[in-house]
């Protein structure tokens, strides 16, 4: 949309709306898909061996297990306890 138009959407000379790639390469900026190419470029290569680059990640996903682990154990431990054979 253009302020210059009073919020209607860029037309090209036909009367037809124009593409958005068009409209934000006029107006001097990269479209978002180059712009998170760029980003991601700039990251450094994942090290050989590191399943988890972001630490709350790891923490979640181990978090998740131990909590499965023990929901189990107590299950068990419930189970043997009223003795249901």
């Amino acid at each position: 949309m253009s302020a210059d138009t009073g919020g209607v959407p860029h037309r090209d000379e036909a009367g037809r709306p124009s593409a958005p790639e068009a409209v934000v390469a006029r107006r001097g900026r990269k479209t978002l898909e180059e712009r998170i190419a760029d980003r991601q470029a700039e990251r450094p290569a994942l090290k050989e061996g590191r399943q988890f680059e972001h630490g709350p990640a790891k923490f979640v996903f181990v978090f998740l297990i131990v909590t499965v682990v023990l929901i189990h154990l107590v299950g068990l431990a419930i189970v043997m306890a009223l003795d249901l054979n």
